[in-house]
């Protein structure tokens, strides 16, 4: 895509949430495309210290980047867990 917006030179990336982690996987496999890459919400993953509470607070992020995570997960019961993620995120 970078390669069609600009086919002689390099372009800025910006990333928010999942787009964040996006960005970072294009730069890191293609860095001369990106002249600047800005990310938003997600830190650099060279950044990200693991300890237990960061665990439960981004287990969304982890678990739905399993492959074996799928529409079914969330059929299966009915889609509470969009319910519980809601709940999670929302500001009221």
């Amino acid at each position: 895509m970078a390669e069609r917006l600009s086919p002689n030179a390099p372009i800025v990336l910006i990333g928010h949430d999942w787009g964040a982690d996006a960005a970072y996987r294009a730069a890191a496999a293609h860095p001369d495309r990106f002249s600047q890459v800005v990310t938003l919400s997600i830190p650099h993953p060279v950044m990200i210290r693991i300890r237990p509470a960061f665990v439960w607070e981004f287990r969304h992020f982890l678990t739905f980047q399993r492959k074996a995570y799928t529409l079914k997960q969330f059929r299966r019961n009915d889609f509470a867990n969009v319910d519980e993620l809601y709940q999670r995120w929302s500001p009221i």
